[in-house]
């Protein structure tokens, strides 16, 4: 029997239930697991390029050349011209169900399958997720996952976990932590699209930046009211701004439609893959990207199975939408909540090359 007939037989894994807490859920969870109650609390750190759980640093490099370069599908060696895959995407999780997600963060990998070998080549670059892997701080962190994923394919390049509650657990798919302020991402876009709303509108706000009481979603004009731009207000993650926008300005009904073009399904939880793919849709022009873990897959005789192509979730937002989310990131990261993370950036010799921007969320 073929290969590819084996997998007409096949059955698809059956999919899991949804395990997503809500907040209260999910402080709950978080008492239980700290107990006993020495154990150190969340210390978060940030990288270039990645999405760091802890103090939730969202990055994607080369804002300006990646968006302005039509997405690629990868090749190794041979015509430009996407090949066709004898097996489809779906084919190559079936492969992969029961290999443990340690032994899939390699480049190669080699599985029995009806009296053949089946040859795997991902799209992990060792070398990086040993560096991340090798660079995490331990000792202080409860959970750390780092994402690196290429905006324009979908590519991921690592997947550095380290999961202090349940070690065979890589938090880098675990789709259980808050989305928190990283949500302002989709209500800016929706204020750009249906509000009109550029990196210079200003928008008043009463309290403090980063507390959101109801009478703060009240809108005032007096001698205690501060006047910010978006563009500041993003950097900066100031509360009443977006509190006001969702309950104020943008319909449940448009904020629930931008909140699923984003991926999200009824609660607002995400894995760090899920917050890469987010940043990606930003350098997309609005599109968001599927991510992809394996490049190629061959037979025994060197026969080519599967090669990955870019594959689309559709459009999160309009481009011009995608356009002021770049300048509004770039902000967060020069003088916003990101700036302390990246301080010494002009200093070094690589990424003072480099346009970075971000969105944190604690």
């Amino acid at each position: 029997m073929s290969l590819t007939g084996v997998f007409r037989k096949a059955q698809a894994p059956a999919a899991k239930a949804n395990q997503r807490s809500d907040w209260r859920q999910y402080q709950a969870y978080l008492k239980k697991s700290q107990a006993p109650s020495r154990r150190p609390r969340w210390i978060f750190g940030a990288m270039i390029a990645a999405v760091v759980f802890g103090s939730l640093l969202l990055v994607q490099g080369l804002f300006s050349s990646s968006a302005d370069r039509p997405p690629q599908a990868h090749t190794t060696a041979g015509p430009s011209t996407p090949t066709e895959s004898l097996i489809t995407k779906k084919d190559v999780s079936i492969l992969l169900e029961h290999v443990s997600v340690e032994n899939l963060l390699a480049k190669e990998i080699n599985l029995p399958f009806h009296n053949q070998q089946i040859h795997i080549e991902t799209s992990l670059d060792p070398d990086l997720q040993s560096h991340l892997t090798d660079s995490m701080d331990r000792k202080n962190s409860r959970f750390i996952g780092i994402v690196v994923m290429e905006a324009g394919t979908g590519r991921v390049q690592a997947l550095a976990g380290f999961n202090k509650v349940e070690p065979g657990h890589n938090p880098c798919l675990i789709n259980a932590f808050p989305a928190a302020s990283l949500f302002k991402i989709i209500t800016a876009a929706a204020a750009v699209d249906h509000c009109g709303y550029n990196a210079e509108t200003r928008i008043r706000f009463n309290g403090y930046k980063h507390t959101l009481y109801k009478r703060q979603l009240k809108e005032y004009n007096n001698r205690y009211t501060n006047t910010v731009s978006f563009r500041d207000s993003f950097a900066q993650s100031v509360n009443p701004v977006f509190g006001k926008l969702g309950a104020l300005y943008l319909e449940r009904s448009v904020l629930e439609k931008y909140a699923t073009a984003f991926g999200f399904n009824n609660d607002t939880t995400i894995s760090p893959l899920h917050a890469a793919m987010m940043a990606s849709t930003v350098l997309n022009h609005g599109r968001m990207v599927t991510p992809s873990m394996v490049d190629r897959v061959t037979d025994d005789q060197g026969r080519l199975l599967y090669e990955a192509q870019p594959a689309w979730r559709g459009r999160a937002m309009t481009p011009k939408a995608a356009e002021v989310l770049i300048r509004l990131m770039e902000t967060t990261v020069r003088s916003g909540t990101g700036r302390k993370a990246f301080r010494n950036v002009r200093r070094d010799r690589v990424l003072s090359k480099l346009d970075i921007g971000g969105k944190t969320g604690s």
